[in-house]
């Protein structure tokens, strides 16, 4: 390999080396921050939902119960 081919080769990894900090620090960092909030957004929604779910699951559960026992103390 050739000295001229050596420095330039050396001096292109450099450059892919920079290239690809500023890409992780400037763009891609954004946008995990982005993506993050999002994602804490998306889970507190989850959250209210499943509470909602459970507490509508209880009430259902307390009516059934009732009119099982009312029919069977207007059977009885």
């Amino acid at each position: 390999m050739s000295r001229k081919f050596q420095t330039c080769s050396l001096r292109t990894r450099r450059n892919d080396i920079a290239t690809a900090s500023d890409l992780l620090v400037h763009q891609m960092q954004p946008l995990r921050q982005d993506s993050g909030q999002a994602l804490l957004k998306a889970m507190d929604i989850n959250n209210k939902r499943a509470a909602a779910a459970g507490q509508s699951a209880e009430q259902t559960y307390a009516f059934t119960f009732s009119l099982i026992v009312g029919t069977l103390v207007l059977t009885v």
